[in-house]
């Protein structure tokens, strides 16, 4: 079923299309309409030069355009293409261009300017989740609610106040801080689940897919005690649990007493260091090499 179905009522809604997840979300508009009427957020702004990853906003007004919902919302959960945005009333297209335009950056008590993408939708349900009513109406401005796809199924958020123009950078609260980052720490264990599941198939495929999260949840907690935090470590130590199993961390019965010393000893190698020579000696193990790292995509 097209979202618009499940919105009440006769009120102006747009798509806000994430551009970095599509090849070409221009192209993509193209191919399912002739003449689609939308903005790339980025254009007119310091980040034009990146446009190929801009936000875009499609109006859907026009009722020749309203299919386009029925195309996002076919791909929506599997993509995280975006969300769907409502307005209030005597909202025109241009005001609500240069809201969003003002909530492109954000500062936090950490970062004093930082690109704000909170239309990626699985970063969008846990911000709103987590904000307060005056901070939800700050940030979605002259925007009614937010309609975007999750695991649950479509879910709405309602912004129950229309907040004044506001041009000024965004400064996020701690736990919407918070939010953004454990959003970010999901998406990359989707990334690392699929992953894993390419490179690894014997082992990762039988397993039903709570047992593989609980599985990745308990290989991510061991390489932070052992030291290993960036993502590319983790995913290197996920790569050599995978290749050897777990027993490369029991000293008394690993066949790799070198790849054991590497993840368990400290040593004038940095972690980093470390983790990426375990990973090629685990690789050079197995036939064909495993060197695949995860940050492909």
């Amino acid at each position: 079923m097209s979202i618009l179905h499940r919105i009440p009522g006769n009120h102006n809604n747009y798509l806000l299309l994430d551009g970095a997840q599509f090849e070409s979300v221009e192209r993509w508009l193209y191919q399912h309409t002739n003449n689609p009427e939308y903005k790339l957020l980025y254009e007119g702004t310091e980040l034009a030069n990146a446009k190929d990853v801009s936000p875009c906003l499609v109006d859907l007004s026009n009722p020749t355009l309203r299919h386009l919902a029925d195309q996002f919302s076919v791909g929506a959960l599997e993509h995280s293409w975006g969300i769907v945005v409502t307005t209030f009333t005597n909202v025109s297209f241009e005001d609500l261009i240069q809201h969003l335009q003002s909530r492109l950056y954000v500062s936090s008590a950490t970062t004093k300017k930082a690109i704000f993408r909170w239309y990626d939708p699985r970063v969008c349900k846990h911000l709103l989740d987590r904000s307060t009513a005056t901070e939800i109406a700050e940030l979605l401005g002259p925007i009614e609610s937010i309609h975007l796809a999750s695991t649950d199924g479509w879910l709405a958020f309602k912004n129950q106040e229309q907040a004044n123009p506001n041009p000024q950078l965004l400064c996020l609260s701690d736990k919407q801080s918070e939010a953004i980052f454990d959003a970010a720490q999901e998406v990359y264990q989707q990334r690392l689940t699929q992953h894993l599941n390419t490179y690894f198939p014997a082992k990762f495929q039988p397993i039903p897919p709570t047992e593989q999260n609980i599985l990745i949840n308990r290989w991510i907690k061991l390489a932070h005690s052992l030291g290993f935090e960036d993502q590319l470590s983790l995913t290197l130590f996920c790569n050599v649990l995978a290749t050897l199993g777990e027993n490369c961390l029991d000293t008394s019965k690993t066949q790799y007493p070198e790849i054991s010393s590497l993840l368990l000893k400290k040593s004038s190698q940095t972690a980093a260091q470390r983790i990426m020579e375990a990973a090629d000696l685990a690789a050079e193990t197995q036939e064909p090499l495993i060197l695949a790292t995860g940050t492909e995509s």
